[in-house]
């Protein structure tokens, strides 16, 4: 999972985060049950303008196995959709 390559199937303007762009994920922090099994995840877009890193929310651990998945900041128009890159 870790140093997996996605691509942003739906970007943020928010976020300043386009569709279409590579990210690459750094890390994965399980959150644990207080806090509903949610997972921290940090990436960092590989091209586009905006290369600074992101930390985003996932709902639980078993979404990011799937194809594509959401994330969010904990704000609900804050989103964006990652795609895996084959």
């Amino acid at each position: 999972m870790h140093e997996a390559h996605y691509i942003i199937a739906k970007g943020c303007k928010a976020l300043n985060l386009s569709k279409n762009v590579t990210v690459q994920i750094i890390s994965v922090e399980l959150l644990g049950a207080e806090c509903s099994h949610m997972v921290k995840v940090t990436f960092e877009p590989l091209n586009g303008f905006n290369h600074k890193r992101h930390a985003m929310f996932a709902r639980h651990k078993n979404n990011l196995r799937k194809d594509s998945f959401t994330l969010n900041t904990g704000d609900p128009t804050q989103t964006i959709k990652l795609e895996r890159k084959w």
